[in-house]
């Protein structure tokens, strides 16, 4: 309720692009909050007695639309928690490069600032980009493991220099499969006859696949498509290569969908995927 206005838009039963055969309803989506609060004490109903302690953001908490007043009022509560999350944010933002403004005035928040905190940042002069290495390196979370849910999982987070936003990576996944994109979670999920992938804007990559092979060729493969989005160096070589002229150079790798047949002449044609080989486990 909290987010109405930005929501009001969707409709009463909604589908989750990102979670497959979830169906949301939205019957107070253009509520407000006051809305919302007037109609509970209107009729007398029950409310989660955390509202009466100042917690706003109940269910998805820290959620990054919580106030930087509610994360305090966690201190007052349980101080241990509030200063082992403090005290990671900052070790974060010192081995990333990072001012700490972005422990300090809740930054770590968004994968993708809102226009207010844009605003925020160039006003106080802050370089909010992490500083990474020269090259990619992976951080596995997990390899090819069976999955609860069944056939196999895998989770690493990519480090790759950043360039570009993600709907470049997106365009690197229309090669291989099916992608649905959301540029305001930073989220592009691929669907192939194999598996699935999500890539998010922050490099964490997550692989399902009915075998342990498919899992594992699906993630190079999603790895490669992130390295490709980001490094590219604009050669023209792919572009050049592709029989069915879907691929262009504008600013980076992007691909006409509507064109492309996903014969992967362009993927094995790229010489920056090479990096995936040099990444450091």
């Amino acid at each position: 309720m909290l987010e109405s206005f930005s929501r009001s838009d969707i409709g009463f039963v909604s589908k989750n692009p990102f979670v497959p055969n979830q169906t949301n309803l939205n019957p107070v989506r253009a509520w407000s909050a006051a809305e919302v609060w007037g109609y509970i004490w209107m009729r007398g109903l029950d409310y989660n007695p955390l509202y009466d302690r100042d917690f706003e953001r109940i269910g998805c908490y820290l959620c990054a639309s919580c106030l930087a007043s509610e994360w305090k009022n966690t201190e007052r509560i349980h101080p241990e928690m509030y200063s082992g999350w403090d005290g990671y944010l900052r070790r974060h933002a010192e081995a990333k490069g990072l001012p700490p403004e972005y422990a300090d005035m809740g930054f770590w928040r968004w994968k993708v600032l809102p226009p207010k905190m844009v605003q925020i940042a160039k006003e106080l002069d802050l370089d909010l980009k992490p500083k990474k290495g020269t090259g990619p390196a992976v951080k596995m979370m997990r390899g090819a493991s069976p999955c609860a849910a069944g056939g196999y999982s895998m989770e690493a987070v990519i480090d790759v220099p950043s360039k570009r936003d993600l709907s470049y990576a997106e365009d690197a996944l229309s090669v291989i499969g099916e992608v649905r994109y959301s540029p305001e979670f930073e989220i592009a999920l691929l669907r192939t006859k194999e598996g699935r992938s999500k890539l998010f804007g922050g490099g964490q990559i997550s692989v399902t696949a009915g075998t342990e092979k498919d899992a594992e060729a699906l993630f190079e493969r999603t790895a490669k498509a992130l390295i490709r989005a980001e490094m590219c160096t604009e050669c023209g070589i792919c572009a050049r290569g592709c029989p069915k002229k879907a691929v262009t150079i504008k600013g980076g790798f992007r691909v006409d969908q509507k064109k492309c047949n996903k014969c992967g002449k362009c993927e094995r044609s790229c010489m920056v995927v090479h990096y995936y080989d040099k990444m450091r486990i």
